[in-house]
């Protein structure tokens, strides 16, 4: 990702260096539609990502025009220039290199749902969990079926090389690795699936699962008593008190009266089909089950801000 970033400031800055990309892109991929590198930024997620898709999709352009640029064609660049874009050009003319591109592309692209929705300005975190239960499923199946992931994504690293012309290498085995361990493989396929794809999956599933915990999870079950939120369910003739139960069961120790709380839920839902009011409004000598729980949900961890950080 590092040498991505470097790239795109590469390219980016002076204009020169663009112009002759976008010449680059036009001869070799005139059917692109990106005619330039994203700044692949660590604090900002969605961009990371769709950087590292137009990287992959404009790869063979930015080859051939790192080729151009390095042999000084026509005195366009200075020596300073044709000296950096011979390091980057055999940085990532490597199989291995591309071997990485393309796998950490395909992954990282399961997520780009959810990231757009932690990242966005405003969004209902109750809604989002649909959207977080769904990648934490397809990282589990992801994970069951690797083999046929593999072959698929092993496929496209093979044709992508062909195109600029890298041949399919093993890495090689030595008796003292010092950054890397040896792995134990049949072929070069298997050889990548064991050092590159099967960390990377298990590593994201490992982050997936600690960022939203099951436990993390059934405590925002306790939102749909936010009452714009319960009425939209009992408009839809949702039950949202079982929904709410499953955040009861695990704070039921905190609660002042929790055998009163099926009554409470009741007169909950009458009150504010009633009262068109805020919550300030509460009085205060009501509903000690749900200010309990309110107080609760109110200590949970802000899930975005307005900038393009995000904090769970």
């Amino acid at each position: 990702m590092e040498q991505v970033k470097q790239l795109s400031y590469f390219f980016n800055f002076p204009e020169s260096r663009q112009n002759l990309l976008e010449a680059a892109i036009t001869k070799h991929c005139p059917s692109a539609t990106k005619k330039k590198l994203i700044d692949v930024c660590h604090t900002r997620w969605v961009e990371r990502i769709t950087g590292l898709d137009d990287f992959e999709s404009l790869f063979v352009p930015i080859v051939f025009c790192l080729e151009g640029m390095s042999m000084i064609l026509e005195k366009k660049c200075n020596k300073e220039t044709s000296s950096q874009t011979s390091c980057f050009l055999k940085l990532i003319t490597t199989f291995d290199f591309i071997a990485s591109l393309v796998v950490t592309r395909a992954v990282l692209d399961y997520i780009i749902p959810v990231t757009q929705m932690l990242q966005g300005k405003t969004f209902d975190i109750r809604d989002g969990l649909s959207s977080i239960s769904a990648l934490k499923s397809c990282m589990f199946t992801l994970r069951n079926l690797i083999d046929d992931y593999h072959i698929k994504w092993y496929d496209t690293i093979r044709c992508l090389a062909s195109k600029v012309d890298v041949a399919e290498v093993k890495p090689r085995v030595s008796s003292c690795q010092i950054y890397r361990n040896n792995v134990p493989s049949c072929s070069t396929s298997d050889n990548f699936k064991k050092s590159l794809t099967i960390p990377l999956i298990d590593h994201l599933l490992f982050e997936v699962n600690n960022r939203f915990s099951d436990d993390a999870l059934v405590a925002y079950d306790g939102l749909v008593i936010i009452p714009d939120k319960m009425m939209s369910y009992v408009s839809k003739k949702i039950d949202w008190k079982i929904k709410f139960q499953s955040f009861v069961n695990f704070y039921s120790t905190d609660l002042p009266r929790a055998i009163s709380l099926s009554a409470e839920l009741d007169l909950w839902e009458s009150y504010w089909f009633q009262e068109k009011k805020t919550l300030k409004s509460l009085p205060n000598n009501q509903f000690a089950n749900l200010r309990v729980s309110l107080r609760i949900l109110g200590t949970l961890p802000v899930t975005s801000s307005a900038c393009e950080r995000s904090f769970f």
